[in-house]
C-alpha cells in the first residue's frame, strides 16, 4: 500500500509539474508577444523621431536661409539709406549755400523796397523771420 500511495503523490506532483510547465509556456508566450511588441513600438518611435529631426532639419535650413535673405536685404536697404543720407546732406549744403546766397544781404529798410527785392522777399519767406519776407496772400 505504501508504494500505491507513493505513485499517487508522484502522478500528483507531475501532474502539478505539467500544470507549472504549462502555465510557464503561456507566460512567456505572452512575454515574447509583449517583448515583439515593444521592440516595435520603439522602432517606430525611432523612425518618427527621425522623421521629425528630419523635418526640423529641414526648417532650420530654410529659416537660415530666410534668416540671409533678410540679412542682405537689411543689408542692401541701409547702403540705400546711407546713400539717401548722403544725398540729402548734400541738398542740404546746397540749400544752406542758396539760403545764404538769397538772405545774407543787406535789408533794405523803410519803403525803399523794390518791387524785385520784395518778390525775393515772397519767394523765399524763411529769411531768419524778417517781418518784410512774408506776403499778405501766402
Amino acid at each position: 500500500m505504501c508504494t500505491s500511495l507513493l505513485i499517487t503523490i508522484y502522478k500528483y506532483k507531475i501532474y502539478c509539474f505539467k500544470i507549472i510547465w504549462i502555465t510557464l509556456r503561456c507566460n512567456r508566450k505572452q512575454m515574447e508577444s509583449a517583448i515583439q511588441e515593444a521592440e516595435e513600438r520603439g522602432q517606430a518611435s525611432v523612425r518618427e523621431g527621425k522623421s521629425a529631426i528630419t523635418t526640423l532639419e529641414d526648417e532650420l535650413a530654410k529659416a537660415k536661409n530666410d534668416m540671409a535673405r533678410h540679412v542682405r536685404d537689411y543689408q542692401e536697404l541701409m547702403n540705400i539709406k546711407l546713400a539717401l543720407d548722403v544725398e540729402i546732406a548734400t541738398y542740404r549744403k546746397l540749400l544752406e549755400g542758396e539760403e545764404n546766397r538769397y538772405f545774407i544781404v543787406s535789408f533794405p529798410s523803410g519803403p525803399e523796397l523794390t518791387s524785385q527785392e520784395s518778390q525775393r522777399f515772397i519767394k523765399y519767406p524763411t529769411c531768419l523771420g524778417h517781418s518784410r519776407c512774408w506776403s499778405e496772400d501766402a
